[in-house]
């Protein structure tokens, strides 16, 4: 076990009986967390359940804008989007009140005045079962938690939303930017407890939790707020539409996600741990910083034989860590960028690539080839 600064003497797996006044330390896997004492006092640091809050792993789309449904603006934070506008998101390098050096920004390119009743403009973020299993979703002993975050908006109420991977359960709550607040940075939270109904996953199958901030929705996902429902709402109808606007801009940043309701100093977790964490669901062989897609032999995959005929050549390939599941592999050319081939090197030109026996710690790529065949390499086993 590791050491920390006046923690109580601990065994190999559980500190000593509570006592009043000393607070209980647990190790959960990455860092020492505190409980309340025998008398319920809270201590220290707890958890923060939301991973890549701090907007500073981006290994999907580094240094590029995204617009479309579904993409990734940094790692675990995405789009969702169905609108007749758009609206550009990036990673910028912009310093948080906290001291983070990242966050995640949108700025509205064609705007969208009147949102049609099942239209929407939100970020995502969905939390690994496993990672939330202890917040005890489902069940009648569902434990409070308070979602905090930073933002940078116009003035007005915005909505947040709570779902599990079905989307069949839905808690919708709202904050609101004040005037003086406006196009400034401004800390927010929500506390609420986590839902006792319903079918929410436990393990690594998939989501144990999806939240999307929603900076504009159609009246159909505006609905009462402050309630667990069967519902999948967004908002309420106070809700401000960021698209109606050509120009406007939102910022979201210092995401976290704590067990109860007190309000803490966000912490950026540490670089490599983070990446580390973020690579369960999503790698590549593309240096860090280089976007998917891209013409570089830098960390390229390569296989070869001695025969000077047509043939298919196989090669392992092997992720760093077992991911959270057996990924979808894309395979791209390093020459050309182009996806769903590798480049034969012998024949100068772009071949069909095959995957098979993918799993949790590798896959196997064939490549009909003369010779030898290089290529980069994506696997996504995200929820």
């Amino acid at each position: 076990m590791l050491d920390f600064p006046n923690a109580p003497v601990l065994n190999q797996k559980y500190p000593q009986p509570p006592v009043a006044g000393v607070p209980v330390y647990t190790w959960d896997g990455e860092k020492w967390t505190t409980k309340a004492d025998a008398l319920g006092t809270s201590y220290g640091r707890k958890k923060n359940y939301i991973l890549n809050g701090a907007m500073g792993v981006n290994q999907r789309n580094p240094g590029i804008a995204v617009t479309a449904n579904a993409a990734h603006i940094v790692d675990q934070f995405f789009i969702s989007t169905v609108t007749d506008g758009t609206m550009s998101w990036q990673q910028v390098a912009s310093p948080t009140p906290s001291g983070s050096p990242n966050r995640i920004r949108g700025t509205v390119t064609v705007a969208d005045a009147a949102l049609g009743t099942n239209q929407y403009m939100q970020v995502g973020a969905k939390l690994e079962g496993s990672r939330v299993a202890d917040l005890l979703f489902g069940s009648p002993a569902a434990k409070q938690f308070i979602l905090q975050f930073g933002v940078r908006l116009p003035a007005g109420t915005f909505g947040v939303s709570f779902m599990n991977a079905a989307q069949t359960r839905c808690y919708a709550d709202t904050y609101t930017v004040a005037a003086g607040e406006a196009n400034s940075d401004a800390t927010k939270s929500i506390v609420l407890t986590a839902d006792t109904l319903g079918t929410w996953i436990k393990d690594s199958s998939g989501a144990g939790l999806d939240i999307r901030w929603s900076f504009g929705c159609g009246t159909s996902l505006q609905g009462a707020t402050g309630v667990w429902g069967a519902s999948s709402l967004h908002s309420s109808a106070a809700q401000l539409n960021v698209m109606a606007t050509n120009g406007n801009v939102v910022e979201l940043f210092d995401v976290a996600l704590y067990e109860g309701n007190v309000t803490q100093v966000f912490e950026m977790s540490d670089f490599a741990e983070t990446l580390r964490n973020c690579e369960r669901l999503w790698q590549s062989s593309y240096a860090y910083g280089t976007r998917p897609g891209t013409a570089t032999n830098v960390n390229q995959e390569a296989a070869w034989d001695n025969g000077s005929t047509a043939s298919i050549i196989m090669r392992n390939i092997h992720w760093r860590g077992k991911m959270r599941a057996a990924p979808t592999v894309t395979m791209f050319s390093p020459v050309t960028g182009a996806s769903g081939v590798v480049y034969n090197s012998a024949g100068g030109v772009d071949v069909a690539a095959t995957i098979d026996s993918v799993g949790d710690q590798s896959a196997r790529i064939n490549g009909t080839a003369t010779q030898s065949w290089y290529g980069h390499w994506v696997a996504d086993a995200g929820m």
